[in-house]
């Protein structure tokens, strides 16, 4: 991640689908507010506009989109 010509660190997405959907795998409790921005500085930082949140942690898929 380069942040004002700096390098601030690495970024490795779980998923990234066709260069264009973020995917990113959970199993918390429930999705907060605190995924949802990370989500959304993935998108900016890669240029993709679709973000998919996916929680495994109870016995239905729990699920977000995000779009920028």
């Amino acid at each position: 991640v380069i942040y004002k010509n700096v390098n601030v660190g690495e970024y490795i997405p779980d998923l990234i689908i066709d260069n264009k959907i973020i995917v990113e795998l959970k199993t918390i409790d429930r999705i907060t507010d605190h995924e949802r921005e990370q989500v959304i500085n993935y998108l900016k930082i890669t240029g993709c506009h679709v973000g998919i949140i996916l929680n495994f942690k109870h016995e239905k898929l729990e699920w977000e989109r995000i779009v920028l």
